[in-house]
């Protein structure tokens, strides 16, 4: 994946236990709204503008599924054509991580509607985590270079804040454009002078262009001047952990953060990785004792730790086998390129072990094997799996 693309991710993937705590009581009571819609649906099922209400509180207390279904419903009705119902499904679709059905939800709306300031943006969001930067920068920007004011005689481009450049700088950067994508991150930053995403990017930029030292030293500027915020000790390691060089820099900055904020998620899921990746096995399964993580990518990395240690694996549920493979794959890669040759020779040697609980393993890490040059370790897992006298 991109450069971008990786960061872009990132706040998505933290924002559910950073917003946990000041969101729960609103999210109950938007689903009190919920429970007291779908009565009123039952009473009266044809009425579009209750089962858009009811598309929106799905949305807002996180049932996006049931959303999509009631979004669905609507379109096949043809009750409402109205842009609230295309941007709704998007975001929806964008949520649940089907970004590829976002795009082109966008894509089929603008087919048959003027695109508005509203559908662009959300297009642009759409195409750009869809790993479409081309089409993402070109929608962003025409948002951005718009003279079109809105009722209270603002540039429409302000309305979207400091997420309108950001999402176009991120476009930018995934294209090369390094120099544009800085003047867009400066946008964000001068509408929002704190805002962790567009520093972020500035600092993705550092990396790109391979400016090691200058990304040290804003990071510990930022640290300087927004340290008590969770996210931004988040988002440093995000970046450490990208480069090999700095893997020792980043278990510092992790153990430090985790020191600040002991009790955020997050963070300690990125202490274990950056334990995980120094190949400091005992101690990232010290930390997994200590850690209730059970999200399918941390349970897939508790296994690549035990088999790098060779210690009895944690229980492993039946319905995550496909998932557990291909992530603890990618821990045999991140050895790999990371040069943990002790960690990676011991997981391997695991690997034929669990054959019986994960069926997919040995012949994925096989194929990578072989794909490497590694014929000779890829031959004996194979070997090891094959019943005697086939």
């Amino acid at each position: 994946q991109s450069m971008a693309r990786q960061w872009r991710l990132a706040p998505v993937r933290s924002g559910i236990t950073l917003q946990r705590s000041t969101e729960s009581a609103a999210r109950g009571y938007g689903q009190r709204e919920l429970s007291a819609c779908a009565g009123e649906l039952n009473e009266d099922p044809s009425n579009a503008a209750l089962v858009l209400q009811f598309a929106r509180l799905a949305s807002h207390v996180g049932d996006r599924e049931q959303a999509l279904q009631a979004l669905g419903a609507l379109e096949r009705s043809a009750a409402i054509e109205f842009e609230e119902l295309a941007l709704l499904r998007t975001r929806c679709l964008l949520q649940l991580g089907r970004a590829d059905e976002a795009q082109r939800a966008m894509a089929d709306y603008h087919a048959d509607h003027a695109a508005s300031a509203d559908t662009l943006y959300m297009h642009g969001a759409a195409a750009g985590a869809n790993n479409d930067p081309a089409t993402a920068a070109r929608l962003l920007a025409a948002i951005e270079n718009a003279e079109s004011q809105d009722s209270a005689g603002l540039p429409i481009a302000e309305r979207f804040t400091a997420a309108l450049p950001n999402l176009l700088g991120a476009s930018l950067m995934d294209l090369g454009r390094y120099d544009e994508a800085a003047a867009a991150f400066d946008s964000a930053l001068a509408i929002e002078p704190d805002n962790v995403e567009a520093r972020m990017g500035l600092l993705s930029l550092n990396m790109a262009r391979g400016e090691v030292e200058t990304l040290l030293h804003e990071l510990d500027g930022w640290i300087d001047r927004q340290g008590e915020d969770p996210r931004v000790w988040f988002y440093g390691s995000v970046l450490l952990g990208r480069m090999p060089d700095l893997s020792g820099v980043n278990q510092q900055w992790t153990s430090e953060a985790c020191r600040r904020f002991p009790d955020d998620t997050n963070l300690r899921r990125q202490e274990i990785e950056a334990r995980l990746v120094c190949g400091q096995i005992e101690d990232a399964l010290e930390l997994f004792e200590r850690s209730p993580l059970e999200s399918t990518p941390d349970l897939a990395a508790r296994l690549a730790a035990s088999m790098a240690a060779g210690v009895e694996p944690p229980s492993i549920p039946g319905d995550r086998t496909e998932e557990l493979e291909a992530e603890i794959l990618l821990w045999l890669k991140v050895w790999l390129s990371h040069e943990k040759f002790d960690s990676l020779d011991r997981a391997l040697l695991e690997v034929p072990a669990l054959s019986d609980r994960l069926p997919g393993l040995p012949d994925r890490t096989a194929s990578w094997l072989e794909e490497v040059g590694q014929a000779e370790a890829a031959s004996r897992i194979r070997q090891a799996v094959t019943p005697a006298g086939s």
